[in-house]
């Protein structure tokens, strides 16, 4: 047994405290249980309908129906034979209703078998009497027919009023029966033309009710796959991005990328990454133009200033702080910054013109969604709406770029290239950290 116990919880989630542990649902996973759940109950209550009917339907017994018009069928080959032979004299008539007289006995006893005890009562009462009548009439006949009198055997038949009456009560006897067929199979037929239709509404709804449940459901999972998909590919683009980020790795991919006829994309990349270092020796100089220094740990290790300091000055960490701020943080001039806008902007310019624009000479294969805020930025600046162009002006792009690059990055580390200089790397690094032991000891 579960105690369920109900509350929200933060991010528009539903904390269940089961037996089992804490689950937290959200509200589309609630949906989706209370769709399923309704969906199973529906199931089984179709499955419910089906039963019943079959069940109606078990219930008329063929044989039954097949007694009852063998009955009706004997009654009349039995009168018509009489008659043929009243007409004809032809005596092989009364050998046939003989024949269908024993025929319409042993199905009468059949009839009684299959038939209910109080309905079985009713036909025996009905027509025994009138059976035993009708077989004294009949042997009545015979005797004409055999005597060679046609005519008195013709109308003996056609017009004998206790011959008739019995004939005719012996006749409601076999109608009383076969209506209780018929009304059998109608029952079964109305109940199954109801049951019938229950489930087709019982479908339909479903159909109305699931149908937008299911075609939701479907669709979140598809696009919680394309995000999850998505995201995957930035992730590894990452891995492209650090590939740029050395040196000796970046030339190798690029030698590689004109291997591939993917030189446009790959200098794409290496363009932008040049403006971001732009934008980041744009903060610093804001930064000394506003005589802000930053603390050793909120520098940025991989911006150009890091690159750009040599080995010696960072031997040399012991120096005094002034020493330190009057290096690497001398005051600069607001026309300084003015300048570095402007070729910040120049570069920004440059890498429309040549990758972005339709006229380009490399251009890359980008939708223009992605390259009109960047041509709208651009024309701020050159009318000096905006200040300064920003760090993130190529983010969508590159991003872009680099998920596309992928396969080629994947490739690359396939090479045999890729994998000599992960070798040399590694003997290179395992010879450092063997000097640095030895120098310990």
């Amino acid at each position: 047994m579960i105690n369920t116990k109900t509350k929200q919880s933060k991010g528009h989630y539903v904390k269940c405290k089961t037996c089992f542990g804490d689950i937290e649902l959200s509200y589309f996973k609630l949906f989706a249980i209370g769709a399923l759940i309704l969906n199973t109950f529906v199931f089984f209550l179709l499955f419910a309908f089906i039963i019943a009917t079959y069940a109606e339907n078990k219930k008329i017994d063929m044989n039954l129906v097949i007694l009852g018009k063998d009955l009706v069928n004997y009654e009349n080959l039995r009168t018509n034979s009489l008659f043929l032979a009243a007409y004809s004299l032809n005596l092989t008539y009364l050998d046939q209703l003989e024949r269908y007289d024993s025929e319409e006995d042993e199905t009468i006893q059949k009839l009684l078998l299959k038939l209910p005890s109080d309905k079985a009562i009713e036909f025996n009462e009905t027509t025994t009497s009138a059976e035993s009548e009708l077989d004294e009439h009949y042997e009545a006949v015979e005797e004409l027919i055999k005597d060679g009198k046609s005519k008195e055997a013709v109308v003996y038949l056609e017009e004998n009023k206790n011959f008739l009456g019995a004939k005719r009560l012996y006749q409601e006897g076999i109608d009383s029966v076969m209506q209780y067929i018929i009304d059998i199979q109608q029952n079964a037929s109305n109940i199954h033309k109801i049951f019938s239709l229950i489930c087709l509404i019982i479908c339909g709804s479903a159909i109305i009710a699931f149908l937008p449940a299911v075609t939701l459901i479907f669709g979140f999972a598809i696009n919680r796959d394309g995000i999850y998909n998505k995201r995957w590919k930035k992730a590894k683009a990452l891995l492209l991005i650090d590939t740029l980020h050395n040196d000796r790795l970046r030339h190798l991919f690029k030698d590689y990328c004109k291997q591939e006829h993917s030189i446009e994309n790959y200098s794409f990349l290496e363009e932008v990454q040049e403006y971001k270092h732009m934008c980041d020796e744009t903060i610093e100089m804001q930064m000394r133009f506003f005589e802000v220094v930053p603390s050793d740990n909120t520098k940025n290790p991989t911006g150009p200033t890091a690159s750009v300091q040599s080995p010696t000055t960072s031997s040399h960490s012991s120096h005094s702080s002034h020493s330190k701020e009057s290096i690497d943080y001398k005051p600069v001039t607001e026309q300084e910054l003015e300048d570095l806008e402007n070729r910040k902007y120049e570069k920004a310019l440059n890498i429309y013109k040549k990758y972005l624009s339709m006229e380009g000479e490399m251009t890359i294969n980008v939708t223009k969604r992605l390259v009109t805020p960047i041509k709208e930025r651009l024309d701020l600046f050159e009318k000096k709406i905006l200040p300064m162009l920003p760090e993130e002006l190529f983010r969508n792009l590159e991003s872009e770029i680099s998920i596309v690059m992928l396969d080629t990055h994947h490739r690359f580390k396939e090479s045999i290239a890729f994998k000599k200089e992960m070798k040399i790397e590694k003997i290179k690094s395992h010879f450092k950290t063997d000097i640095n032991s030895v120098c310990t000891q």
